[in-house]
């Protein structure tokens, strides 16, 4: 491919998406390709049926050589949080001068800080909450900056091996000779907030099909992060489950209809087709199973507060982003109340893809191509 091309693949608990552009104007990207398949998915940290996720990588690879007519050499591999360990940690190293720092300088400092060894997890990539240099100066970048000490909050995320030999296994099979990792919660986090949010920390869940991740982040790193095994499909099988549906996609198509926020009169009903008959369910008993399933993730959600974000003093605001309940209507405002927090939703601020579900695809093309550069 072209130098200023780039491939990634998106690991979804749902479908894999994998995606081919370039840079276009005014943070906009051009899509030369783009192309999903649905598979079984993962929970648990574990993939469901490990055996179809080679298969499913290997035709859209081939769909996609097929489209653009050239063969893809290299691909960036987004790591989910259900299959990412991370850690922060601050350190400092003496210089052995005043000197302006380097980027081997920063490198020096990141090597020193590491020092986790194991078989199953491996260093996919390092970020810096913040820099600091003599007299306590911090920075989010010291390049360039003349100090006789560098330190900084540290961030280290490391992939499970597991995921990581499977899927380059799958690539290498594929014909890709060149694979590269990076940590989804940090390609978000880079994404879709500008470096002042980012200075100002906050923190995002992204709730997916199978699986929700959660990130309290600052600067350019990660300060907390961890996941839990429910989202939007989850809500799916409890309506599935409750009103005795034929399939699936019925359940699919009720939970599109539900408006949480909606106060129902009595006889309100909602009808939707199964099986080529009309199935007809009540409002309330429909919103109540909903609610049930987002008291389920308030309740992990607070426990990740409460563990992990500093200085939490009941005032929060949460971002939202991921396909699973952000459009669900009426779940972001029971979640805030749920929570006593601001809740807000976030997507990719580009024409035409503007979605929460886009979220990760693009953020991880948008970190595939800036590391391209």
């Amino acid at each position: 491919m072209r130098k200023e091309t780039v491939a990634v693949l998106d690991v979804g608990s749902s479908k894999l998406h994998f995606l081919v552009g370039e840079r276009g104007l005014n943070k906009t990207f051009i899509i030369k390709s783009s192309a999903e398949a649905s598979y079984s998915g993962f929970s648990e940290s574990a993939f469901l049926e490990p055996d179809e996720v080679p298969r499913c990588i290997k035709a859209l690879v081939n769909k996609t050589e097929a489209e653009l007519r050239e063969s893809i050499d290299a691909v960036y591999v987004g790591v989910p949080g259900e299959f990412m360990l991370s850690y922060c940690k601050y350190f400092k190293i003496s210089l052995p001068k005043k000197k302006k720092i380097t980027d081997e300088d920063i490198a020096r400092l990141y090597d020193a800080a590491f020092n986790l060894s194991s078989k199953e997890l491996k260093l996919i990539a390092r970020s810096a909450v913040n820099f600091v240099l003599s007299g306590n100066r911090k920075v989010s970048s010291p390049k360039g900056i003349v100090s006789d000490t560098l330190g900084g909050m540290l961030t280290f995320y490391l992939g499970k091996s597991s995921f990581l030999q499977l899927t380059d296994r799958a690539l290498k099979a594929a014909g890709i000779g060149r694979v590269e990792y990076f940590p989804i919660t940090l390609a978000e986090t880079l994404y879709l907030f500008e470096s002042y949010e980012r200075d100002n920390g906050g923190i995002l869940v992204d709730v997916g099909y199978l699986t929700s991740t959660f990130s309290y982040f600052s600067g350019d790193g990660i300060l907390y992060s961890n996941h839990f095994s429910h989202g939007g499909g989850y809500i799916m099988a409890r309506l599935y489950e409750k009103f005795s549906l034929n399939t699936f996609s019925a359940a699919e198509k009720l939970k599109r209809m539900i408006n949480i926020s909606y106060d129902p009169y009595d006889d309100a009903r909602y009808e939707v087709e199964d099986g080529g008959k009309i199935i007809s369910v009540p409002v309330s008993q429909a919103n109540a199973a909903v609610k049930e399933c987002l008291d389920e993730m308030s309740e992990k959600i607070a426990g990740f507060i409460k563990e992990g974000v500093l200085n939490y003093n009941g005032n929060i605001v949460i971002s939202l982003t991921g396909g699973g309940i952000s459009y669900i209507r009426g779940a972001k405002e029971y979640l805030a109340g749920r929570l006593g927090a601001v809740i807000r939703t976030v997507a990719p601020r580009i024409p035409m893809f503007d979605k929460p579900v886009n979220s990760s695809a693009f953020s991880l093309l948008d970190v595939a191509l800036k590391n391209n550069a």
